[in-house]
């Protein structure tokens, strides 16, 4: 083959990375579980209400999984902040948490398989690529884990209360940083 033209292949090319996102979403769960979907369901609400400006021009980045995966770490590492949205049996049906996320202290410490934490994969995001953001899990309480697409009252409430929730928060942390930035400021959040 010509090597002229692989040369010229590789000169045109449409090829640009994406850019970085300034907000990374992950929800999580079975969503053939009943209220184990109430992660996934948050972020295909906010795929509705998210401005779509933000999505497309790469600044939110909206995604959902059956569990947490190490293929997240790249987009992890890749973004200014993670919020992670899950089930959980440790709170009443319908009850909200949220809490920051520190990377596990080591890399093996919940990363194991089907037991992935969103703690373990920052630590593997670090380990691997240099660079965590700074995360938050918010935590749903759920009731109702049989077979089937449908989350319970409470859960579904609360679902609707989170996505208000984000939603204004996303809209006002990504125009705050993006205002910033094109006046060549940069804000830094300090931690005690």
């Amino acid at each position: 083959m010509d090597a002229s033209l692989i040369r010229l292949s590789v000169t045109e090319s449409t090829w640009r990375p994406a850019p970085r996102a300034q907000v990374l979403i992950v929800g999580f769960g079975n969503t053939l579980r009943g209220d184990d979907g109430a992660g996934p369901a948050v972020v295909a609400r906010l795929a509705l209400r998210v401005p779509r400006r933000l999505v497309e021009q790469g600044r939110v980045r909206l995604i959902t999984r059956h569990q947490l995966v190490p293929e997240l770490c790249l987009d992890l590492s890749e973004c200014a902040s993670a919020i992670f949205i899950d089930a959980a049996t440790d709170l009443r049906p319908g009850q909200v948490h949220c809490a920051a996320v520190r990377r596990a202290p080591d890399f093996g410490a919940g990363t194991g398989l089907h037991t992935l934490t969103p703690a373990g994969l920052l630590a593997m995001t670090q380990a691997m690529c240099g660079a965590v953001p700074e995360a938050q899990l918010w935590s749903i309480g759920a009731a109702d884990f049989a077979f089937g697409e449908n989350l319970s009252a409470p859960v579904e409430a609360a679902v609707a209360d989170v996505v208000d929730h984000l939603v204004a928060r996303i809209v006002s942390q990504v125009e705050v940083r993006s205002t910033m930035a094109a006046n060549g400021m940069k804000l830094e959040v300090s931690r005690a």
